[in-house]
């Protein structure tokens, strides 16, 4: 499972606005672009920048990236270095992600590495390679198998394997089994590591675990059981969140373990998290890291702050239609002066939208990410039933379908399990997608 850090770093590197599907075929329509800078102590270089095509239903179909050659922004060599193609069956579903490198010279492309999607009624499969030069074959890697949960079935699972050369057959890694209540509410997850022959069983209270998720986690390792307690609980006025996990002895004491807090501002946007060791030492918490983050008025991420255990901080301008056009990127040295930055810098081309969908900018804005009660639309126009809606976790498994109100153009996803999800946004023939997560 993802960090925290992790999952929001994914949201504020990609985009979190909307386009248009492009209306041209051929090799794909350009629809961003990405330029990397890095400056370290002494000079500035430009790094690398990257071109996204994308097919005429929005999804993405070629990523192209560029590798300047003389390291210096002007004059630039760039040479055309990486690729990443994307593949779809006849239902528009993902077939294959195939990655390819070349050396400055611009010889002949050589595979890296792909990834292979098969679905079925009850399950879909992700299964990655990577190309052998010895051999000048592609070599098995890992495959995560998810089944596709109806809202009537009470069990969900996902099995991860591996690649066994010399047995010639994939093999089993990781497991989790999920199982629901009558209400839909999870009663408890089953996690098997095969490798370390090790069970982990979580179960849940009987209360709306949303906001009281009491849990109970058993976790065996060979014949030797250990028990920890999990709590989250709110404050009265929303403003902090609180998560403890403490572990129940043999003779029945608690001892603490882990803990993160969470803060809040008046408008619910997440500001501040914070994880944290308890040390029997010295009988207090040992702060692991604490993230911040400051928001411009509409939601959106001007600052995300990192605080240990090394000082870095991720700056974001946005343009007059309120896309991200800027990323810098701070690293500090510990105990010095000296620093290290990278540059990032977007640009958009722009396509026509009818009005009656997104007005005149042509971009529909999705604030605040992370979210926890609710996310907004900007630059949104919706008529009569409002505009129909699809969210996907990451597999592209559908969760949630709907439409947005025309008037409150906002969508409550309080009920959503915790993780990042696509979201598609679509009238008639033409279609938006972007991604968010819920915390």
């Amino acid at each position: 499972m993802k960090t925290f850090t992790n999952a929001l770093l994914l949201v504020l590197i990609s985009n979190i606005s909307f386009a248009q599907g492009p209306r041209n075929e051929g090799d794909g329509y350009l629809l961003d672009s990405v330029y990397k800078y890095s400056k370290n102590w002494y000079e500035i270089e430009v790094v690398q920048k990257e071109y996204y095509y994308y097919n005429l239903l929005n999804q993405i179909k070629l990523i192209k990236s560029f590798k300047n050659k003389t390291g210096f922004p002007d004059p630039a060599e760039w040479y055309w270095t990486e690729k990443e193609n994307y593949y779809y069956d006849d239902q528009n579903r993902l077939k294959s992600d195939i990655f390819s490198k070349r050396d400055f010279d611009e010889t002949d492309w050589t595979y890296d590495h792909k990834y292979e999607y098969e679905y079925s009624d009850i399950m879909q499969s992700q299964a990655s390679a990577y190309w052998d030069l010895t051999v000048n074959n592609w070599m098995n890697g890992m495959k995560e198998i998810d089944s596709i949960k109806q809202p009537e079935d009470m069990e969900e699972s996902f099995l991860r394997q591996f690649w066994n050369e010399e047995a010639g057959e994939w093999q089993n890694e990781l497991w989790f089994d999920t199982l629901y209540r009558d209400n839909g509410l999870i009663d408890s997850i089953v996690f098997t590591n095969y490798y370390l022959d090790s069970n982990v069983t979580i179960y849940y209270n009987l209360y709306d675990y949303t906001f009281y998720p009491d849990t109970l986690f058993i976790y065996e390792y060979g014949s030797s059981p250990n028990v920890y307690y999990h709590k989250i609980f709110y404050t009265e006025d929303s403003s902090m969140k609180y998560e403890y996990l403490i572990r129940i002895n043999d003779d029945g004491s608690h001892e603490k373990m882990h803990r993160e807090t969470e803060a809040f501002n008046d408008q619910h946007w997440l500001v501040q998290r914070t994880s944290a060791l308890w040390s029997n030492t010295y009988q207090e918490w040992m702060i692991l890291y604490k993230d911040s983050l400051i928001y411009n008025e509409l939601g959106l991420v001007i600052r995300f702050n990192q605080c240990m255990p090394d000082q870095r901080r991720t700056d974001f301008e946005y343009n007059d239609e309120n896309l991200l056009k800027r990323k810098k990127y701070y690293f500090s040295m510990p105990d010095t002066t000296l620093y290290r930055r990278w540059d990032y810098f977007y640009t958009y081309t722009y396509v026509d939208v009818p009005e009656s969908v997104s007005g005149t900018t042509g971009r529909i804005l999705l604030y605040p990410n992370p979210a926890r009660e609710n996310i907004y639309f900007n630059n949104i126009k919706t008529k009569n039933q409002g505009l129909s809606y699809q969210i996907f976790d990451l597999t592209g498994k559908p969760i949630r379908s709907g439409r947005i109100k025309a008037e409150d153009n906002h969508i409550n996803i309080e009920n959503l399990i915790p993780g990042n999800y696509l979201i598609r946004i679509s009238v008639k023939n033409k279609m938006w997608t972007g991604r968010f997560i819920k915390y």
